[in-house]
Parts: C-alpha cells; structure tokens; sequence
C-alpha cells in the first residue's frame, strides 16, 4: 500500500498505473467497511448485510494492498536484482510510517496497522530468497504451502481442529497461537500475494480484456461459495485467507494495472487519500460514536443509523485537507502523514 507514495516536493508528475491507485483507494474503503458496520442494528437485514460485506466482499482490500506493493517494490531492478539499499530504504519508510501512526493514534484502536509489519515481513523473506538465487519454481511452491497453513490457522479453522486430535500438532498450535496470535501475517498471509505481485512485474502477462473480466467474476462468486460452505457446513471464526482470494487478486491486479487512464494529479491526490483513510478511520469511528451519543443524550436527535456514513464522510474530508494543505511549502511536513 505505501510503496508508491514516494516522499517528493510535490504530487505532481506521471504515473503508468493509476489504475492501482484507483482500486487502492476503493479498497481503503473497504477496510473501513471491516471496521465498521454500514447497516445499524436497527435494519431488519442490517446484521446479515454487513456479514457479506465485511467478511467476503471488504476481504479483497489487504491481499490487493500485499499485491500492489509486491509489484511496486520488485518492479524496480527485477525480482532477483534489487538492491539492498532500496530494501533499507522501504523497510524505513514503512516502518516510520507505521511509527508516526501508533503515536497518533495511541489512544485509540490500531489493529489495522498489522498490515505495515506483515508487508514489510512478506518483502523481506521474497527478497533474501531471491538473493539466494531460489528457481522462482521453488519459491512459488514454498508461499502455496504457507499460505496452506495459513489457511488452516484462519478461515479453515474448523478442519484444523480435527488435526489437533494428534498431540504433537495440537502443541505446536498452542504454542504457535499464544505467541504469534494467528496466521494473518506477512508469512502465512501476505507472502503469497506480494509474490503474486513480484510476478507481475517480472514477467509479461498478457490476458484477453473479456477472459481477465470473466475470471474476475467467477473469482467472486468463487468467494461467496467458498464462505458460504465454510460458514454453513465446517464453522469458521476469522475471516482473512480464502483460497479463492488467490485468483481473485490475480485478475483484479491484473485489471487494474491494465487500465488506461489519463495522468491526472487527481490520482497522486488519490494514492495519499486512500493511506491516509485506512491509518485514521477508527479514530473517527471512536470519535463520531461519542458524537452521536452525546447529541442524543443532549438534544434527542438519534444519528447512530448514519454512523457509518458519517465515518466515511468525515475521514475523507480530513484526509483531502491533510492532502490539498501537505502541497502548501508551509505544511509540507504533513507529506510524513502518509508517506
């Protein structure tokens, strides 16, 4: 997600793929789709709605962002020829990034910022093992089967359970669990898709406009399927890693780095929003909660069944204004906000 926000004077210049920058904004939305309900409780469906969407659909976002970045940190030098310094220098800024964001936002929730860490594991591992000269082959091989565990940690926890029947397992998993917490990491998690991404811009991959929409289209139904069999027929408690989020990010990346849309400052603005919504949503949430509450309780008006939109409205506007004003000399140190 923060690769491409690179710390220059200014916004302004040419980008090849703002189709990324459209769809990584649009998937910063989603993440606040996680978080927060759109539908109040007050909604007859609202509980059902929001399951889909928070736990299918708003799923997309995190493996896209493993994918973006993926494809914007390896396509620089090629997947077996990065420099080190460049691998310093990403690790860097995301980690200044990530560090700027748990000062501000100390007294609130920071679960989100679990994804600076684990794109900055993911990248990492990629790395030394192509700098070990690792057949690509057998790379791929090794994130399909961390990514198979991860599944099993996560999603398919159910099928995971009857495995603990064999004590060895069973103990590793405990051990695994109160140490690590999950397998919605950059090993488990996000090493697959940054690799999905390193592809990508280390080989040419050329597919039909009509057969990438196709495989779009049935990657999501895929989904639904997928979480609907898990919910109804094995039981399931986390809802991050699908086996069909792989080909799903393949032909969604695939799309949106194909688009062809005009260069625009619209879209550098747009790159800078959407890191900015993901790192301060549930700050406003926290914020825009104790807001409705109080204005009920000191003029009646109940808002609670527009809290959500509320939550949007509010983070993006603030997120514009930190934009438009990090372009002003005078404010360009809030430049350090999302980049």
């Amino acid at each position: 997600m923060k690769e491409n926000l690179k710390a220059n004077n200014s916004l302004s210049g040419t980008n090849s793929y703002n189709g990324i920058d459209l769809i990584k904004l649009i998937c910063s939305f989603l993440v606040c789709v996680v978080h927060v309900p759109p539908f109040a409780e007050s909604f007859s469906a609202g509980d059902e709605i929001n399951f889909w969407l928070q736990n299918c659909l708003a799923r997309i976002a995190v493996p896209f962002f493993f994918t973006a970045s993926g494809f914007l940190f390896f396509r620089k030098g090629g997947l077996y020829n990065t420099e080190p310094d460049r691998l310093k220098g990403y690790c860097f800024k995301l980690l200044r990034l990530a560090g700027l964001w748990y000062i501000i936002l100390l007294t609130t929730k920071t679960v989100h910022l679990w994804y600076f860490g684990a794109v900055i594991t993911a990248v990492i591992i990629l790395y030394l093992l192509t700098k070990k000269k690792i057949k690509l082959k057998y790379i791929i091989f090794i994130a399909a089967v961390l990514y198979c565990i991860g599944l099993l940690g996560d999603a398919y926890y159910g099928v995971f359970e009857h495995l603990k029947a064999f004590t060895p397992i069973k103990l590793l998993s405990l051990l695994y669990e109160n140490i690590v917490g999950g397998t919605r990491n950059g090993v488990f998690f996000g090493f697959l898709f940054v690799l999905l991404g390193a592809l990508f811009a280390h080989k040419k991959i050329k597919l039909n406009k009509f057969i990438a929409a196709a495989g779009l289209i049935v990657s999501f139904a895929m989904l639904f399927a997928e979480l609907y069999i898990l919910r109804k027929y094995i039981g399931i408690q986390k809802y991050n890693i699908y086996i069909s989020l792989v080909p799903l990010e393949f032909f969604l990346f695939y799309i949106a780095m194909n688009l062809k849309l005009k260069d625009s400052i619209f879209y550098k603005r747009i790159r800078a929003i959407g890191v900015l919504m993901f790192c301060m949503h549930l700050a406003f949430n926290r914020y825009v909660r104790y807001a409705i509450k109080a204005l009920n309780y000191i003029a009646g008006i109940d808002l609670s069944a527009f809290h959500f939109i509320i939550v949007i409205l509010v983070t993006a506007a603030a997120s514009v204004v930190v934009v438009r004003l990090s372009e002003k000399e005078k404010f360009s140190w809030l430049r350090y906000m999302y980049s």
